[in-house]
Order: C-alpha cells, then structure tokens, then sequence
C-alpha cells in the first residue's frame, strides 16, 4: 500500500516501481510484476538488472521465448551479469541446445569463477552427457561452497558410483542422509551402491528405510524394477518377499 502511495503521487518513481515489482514477484502474482518492471523500464530502459528480473519471470512461467530476449537484452546492457548468463544457459539447456548451454555455463564460470549456481548447472550438463569425472569435480565445488547442498550432495554420489568409488558414493550419500533424514533418496541410493556390491541384507535394510519417506507421487516398487542397478537384488529370492512387504500397509 505505502509504495503504491509513493507511486501514486510520482509515477516515474523508478525505485518504488521496481521494489513493488519484487514484491509482488514473491506473493507469487507474476503478471502484475511484469507490469511495474516494464513501467520501470520504460522510465528507464538502461536497468539491466530489471531487465534480468522480466526473465526470471518469463522462466518461471516456462516462456523461455520472452525469458531469453530478457536476458539478452540484459547482457548486452551489462556484459558481466553473471545471473542471465546462468538462465540463458538453462534456456537452452530447456531447448536441448546442449552446445548454448555449455556456452553460457561457461561464460558466467569465466565471469565467476566461485558462484555455485553457475557451477551446479554445469555439473548438471556433464552429468548429462555421463561424464561422470567432470561432473562430480564441479559437484564437489559447490559442496565445499555450501556445505549443506543436498542435491549437490546426492549428485556427488550418483557420480562416484558411476566411477567405480563406492566407499565415496556411501560417504556422499550419508552426508546428504544427514541433512535430510526425511528424504529417501539418500538411503534408496545406498541400497543401489550396496546391491551392485552383492551386499544384498544392507541394500534390502535401505530399500526398507526409505520405504516409509517415498512421496505418494512415486511408485517405489515400479520405480525399483526399472533400475539397473538393484539388478542382482531383482535376480536374489528375497526380491518377491521385499515385495510383498513394500506393498503391504505401514
């Protein structure tokens, strides 16, 4: 109410305009948003910094068209905003232009060396490409820059897996387990590396654990008969019994 008093008595009120943007980007009302940030450009179109904004909310309602001309636009006002070159860079990873993305990951890692989203978003284009060894060294960047990073953690250890360093993808994986005791990825996933180890009691133990945390929106059995990885526990006598009790009520 007070900034649109402020605005009410002077239009042009960049500030104003642009903080009542925010705000209403946060109470989630996104048309109304992009109206006070055009107002705002339009009193000022050099704020490269709005134009930023204008896509993140074109991304957020998946209008990658408008959210890339945005960003563009930004850019080419302010050449080292490292934030657009990370969406210009998910934009076209959205587009399956694996070539752009890269482009963009790399030129905001050029401009930042240290920010994490930028390096997240490049681990997640190697991992992609199943490049296992890049992809973990950038997971492992954004871990030592947010220690508490759970996706970055879980990640590191799907990684080291894949590698062939079980004992690093367990430790990964408990670590993650311990930021999030309420996610079932973690113990899922141990009993994956704990499976391909013919460690079949521990890997039946973690399919148990992480039973009673799998969202209503995952079928867990259905999701463990298609993964390669619990292989030698599908071919084990005890897979029908697991089953079985997976199925029944907790």
């Amino acid at each position: 109410t007070l900034l649109r008093e402020i605005l009410s008595g002077a239009p042009k009120h960049v500030t104003a305009r642009n903080v009542l943007g925010l705000v209403l980007t946060r109470m989630g009302k996104f048309d109304d948003a992009e109206r006070e940030y055009n107002a705002s450009l339009a009193a000022d179109p050099s704020q490269a910094r709005i134009l930023h904004m204008l896509g993140v909310l074109s991304v957020r309602q998946k209008k990658y068209d408008d959210a890339q001309k945005y960003c563009e636009r930004a850019i080419a006002l302010s050449p080292s905003l490292v934030e657009s070159m990370v969406i210009l860079g998910f934009i076209a990873h959205q587009k399956k232009d694996n070539a752009a993305a890269e482009h963009w990951y790399k030129r905001a890692l050029g401009a930042d060396p240290s920010m994490p989203r930028a390096q997240l978003a490049y681990a997640d284009l190697f991992f992609l490409r199943e490049q296992y060894s890049e992809a973990l060294a950038y997971y492992e960047k954004v871990v030592a820059a947010v220690p508490g990073h759970f996706s970055a953690l879980v990640q590191s250890g799907l990684c080291a897996q894949r590698l062939g360093k079980p004992d690093a993808a367990i430790a990964f994986f408990n670590q993650a387990a311990a930021l999030r005791p309420d996610s079932w990825m973690p113990p899922y996933n141990i009993a994956c590396v704990r499976a391909q180890q013919n460690r079949l009691d521990d890997s039946i133990a973690h399919i148990e654990k992480a039973a009673p945390l799998v969202p209503d929106d995952v079928n867990l059995i259905e999701y463990m008969r298609r993964d390669s990885d619990l292989a030698p526990l599908r071919a084990d006598p005890r897979w029908s019994g697991l089953v079985t009790k997976l199925r029944s009520p907790h």
